[in-house]
């Protein structure tokens, strides 16, 4: 695995937005998750790379070896398809946050045992080798705390727990995983807020039942003149921005991103509870 640090910052028109209603995180290009915040847009971020490279918490998933990516959102949704194709054949991520709507739950007490986010990775062709690095951090702490890791099982104190479909091991301060991937086989990697279940999630029926959350919402879209799609596009955005409890929408998924670096205008003022609240472009 490369040492944290190594890679340098994204520019901000390389990261896609995936959402809940709840929370939302940032997913870069290259297939990493480097900004986060899952139970509310306002709480403490679980991965924050997007703000500092070297000591911010990143997921991150990705051929071990060169290719080129792609991306799009699955029609008239908010899940993100990542296409990367490398020498040794091509491979799909779908990142997408799974609302209380889509849990696979019998009843409101089994509602903390959904996962927030999910990953699903896909072979399409080929056989290509991937990477796997997982360094959350709780918040704004100084330090990442240490991980316990059992087979495909991440827990640390104040951070998300991971349920994977592989097995991982310590690398540093985080966990990481090395698997290769042939057309038709696929592993999911599920990130929960409280407890985690004895096996992982189906993540194909919580993809198929996030999907038709999204495509069902977007059916209410009455305008179908010029520029439809981008019209729904851009209402979907907006909709993933909407804190469910209360109608808020949030100014923005980014947070304390100055005009310039170095710039003191880095703050903005919204609402995501109840009420309003200072705080860094209420994520």
């Amino acid at each position: 695995m490369s040492e944290p640090g190594q890679r340098p910052h994204q520019p901000i028109e390389a990261y896609a937005l995936i959402g809940n209603c709840e929370g939302c995180a940032l997913v870069a290009r290259d297939g990493s998750i480097d900004w986060a915040c899952l139970e509310r847009f306002d709480a403490g971020p679980a991965f924050s790379r997007l703000l500092d490279r070297r000591r911010g918490g990143h997921f991150s998933i990705r051929p071990a070896g060169r290719y080129e990516a792609t991306r799009r959102y699955l029609s008239r949704s908010n899940i993100l398809e990542t296409t990367f194709t490398t020498r040794d054949g091509f491979v799909t991520l779908h990142d997408f946050m799974v609302g209380p709507a889509n849990a696979q739950a019998d009843g409101p007490g089994d509602e903390p045992h959904r996962p927030r986010l999910v990953r699903l990775v896909s072979g399409v062709s080929g056989r290509v080798p991937m990477v796997l690095a997982y360094r959350p951090l709780a918040g704004f702490a100084e330090d990442f705390a240490v991980p316990e890791i059992a087979g495909g099982r991440v827990t640390a104190p104040g951070c998300p727990g991971l349920v994977a479909e592989v097995g991982l091991v310590r690398d540093g301060a985080g966990a990481a995983a090395r698997f290769t991937l042939e057309g038709g086989q696929a592993r999911s990697f599920s990130l929960y807020a409280g407890a985690l279940p004895e096996t992982p999630p189906d993540a194909r029926a919580l993809m198929e039942r996030t999907r038709s959350a999204w495509v069902l919402w977007a059916r209410e879209a009455a305008y179908t003149g010029p520029l439809a799609d981008e019209l729904i596009r851009s209402a979907l955005v907006l909709k993933a921005l909407t804190y469910a409890p209360t109608g808020a929408i949030v100014a923005a998924a980014t947070t304390s991103l100055p005009e310039a670096v170095g710039g003191i205008r880095n703050w903005d003022t919204g609402s995501a509870g109840s009420g309003t609240r200072a705080c860094p472009s209420t994520c």
